[in-house]
């Protein structure tokens, strides 16, 4: 076993070094312990080589360097991209691994990135709003990924972030942060489970971008006991979504304090979204239980086509939709004191299932779905985004309360029911 105590240089302020030294030696020894002890350090990036693996002795706590130009610079890449950057760049991180096998964290240490944005907004000037800080784990190409048992704290750029990785467990994280909690992109044979998170932005978001270069799936997938809030939404699928999505399982989840949707299924960049099971969620305080959105948005490589969502299996979620105020971390914008009230941004309709008329929504089926909406509305009008917009629930306002399902194949409702807290003069259901 490595002691990492044996590296530490109590002249320099931060830790970085004897993290690297201890991670190098650990790795070249094919994968010897590196034992964190009890104390607090302050680190900015480590690159993680194979067979790292390191164990926190419980209360370790890491803190961010306290500038975003003590962690590595974002890398240059020279093909054109199709994602936002947050899932373009991954060498900003406090954690950053690319084509290693074999990394395993464990242990119940506490991360904290301290808010620290971009404060000089440099990186903003690459476009897409870019003034997030330094990611924690940012992870790409890694195969044998084992983290467990960390809380991350006030992150200002993705707290997870997984591109093209295989053979993943994640479990019993504890995420309270400003963006996106844990975000597969392009990954297979992944387990996600007993995890609490709690995000500024989307909480647990699965990606299909066109990651190095190229379309890959994000399949073989499950999540299972997971509670999460988010001031965005809560379980995603997109919106980068040029590769397809398939084999995935959600399960046993509790979904509160929600934005927008507690579970958002959104193929907008040509992907073919299927086999997808959900079942034994509950949600309160969202303002759209789920959203099933198929678009024509097709920001991919061009000739891509519109893409497909079939076989969807949404079994035994209830859900109390209300328009509560909440405190939430906030996101995006560092001059808004955490702590701001939230409301859910009601859309005022439950589920939510559109395209267009040129490719379907096929083989839908919704068993033991309970939903008590807030009511209240007396529009029949209709509003629907634009084929190039960003999907969000939000953008639409529909004239029934319950579900709402338009081109839709072979859809199978069985012990299905809505009931509007308020008088509603809308129709619970709207089939075309």
């Amino acid at each position: 076993m490595i002691n990492l105590k044996d590296f530490i240089d109590k002249t320099t302020e931060l830790d970085t070094k004897a993290f690297q030294r201890a991670i190098d030696l650990g790795s070249m020894r094919g994968g010897e312990t590196v034992y964190v002890p009890f104390g607090t350090y302050t680190l900015s990036t480590v690159v993680l080589k194979d067979n790292t693996n390191i164990v926190f002795e419980d209360g370790v706590k890491i803190n961010s360097a306290p500038k975003l130009s003590d962690f590595n610079a974002d890398e240059e890449v020279s093909y054109k991209l199709y994602q936002d950057l947050s899932h373009s760049k991954y060498t900003c991180a406090m954690f950053y691994a690319d084509n290693v096998k074999n990394v395993s964290i464990k242990g119940q240490a506490t991360i904290d990135m301290l808010s620290i944005w971009d404060p000089e907004d440099k990186r903003s000037k690459l476009g897409d709003g870019y003034h997030r800080g330094a990611k924690v784990f940012s992870l790409r190409k890694v195969e044998g990924l084992r983290l467990y048992d960390v809380k991350i704290l006030n992150a200002t750029d993705i707290s997870v972030l997984m591109g093209g990785c295989k053979d993943v467990i994640i479990s019993k994280l504890f995420i309270n942060s400003h963006i996106d909690g844990i975000s597969p992109d392009c990954c297979e044979d992944v387990v996600i489970s007993d995890c609490i998170i709690k995000t500024g932005d989307d909480a647990l978001v699965f990606k299909a971008s066109y990651f190095d270069n190229c379309k890959r799936d994000c399949q073989r997938i499950t999540v299972n006991n997971c509670v999460i809030s988010s001031r965005a939404n809560s379980i995603k699928f997109g919106s980068e979504s040029i590769g397809d999505f398939k084999y995935i399982n959600v399960s046993n989840c509790v979904i509160f304090n929600t934005q927008h949707s507690g579970i958002a299924i959104e193929s907008a960049d040509g992907a073919n979204i299927f086999g997808i099971n959900i079942s034994n969620i509950t949600m309160c305080n969202v303002a759209n239980p789920l959203f099933i959105y198929l678009s024509e948005r097709l920001r991919a490589p061009e000739g891509t086509k519109m893409g497909s969502i079939s076989d969807i299996n949404i079994s035994n979620l209830f859900a109390d939709v209300n328009d509560q105020r909440f405190k939430s971390i906030d996101s995006w914008y560092p001059d808004i004191k955490e702590g701001s009230d939230y409301g859910t941004n009601c859309s005022y309709t439950s589920i939510i299932m559109s395209t267009n008329a040129k490719n379907k929504i096929k083989n839908v089926n919704l068993y033991n779905v309970n939903v008590s909406v807030l009511g209240g509305q007396k529009t029949t009008e209709s509003c629907f985004p634009t084929p190039g917009d960003y999907p969000e629930s939000s953008k639409f306002v529909l004239p029934c309360f319950g579900l709402y399902s338009e081109n839709t194949e072979n859809l199978k409702l069985e012990n299905v029911s809505f009931k509007a807290q308020k008088p509603d003069e809308r129709p619970a259901m709207l089939l075309k």
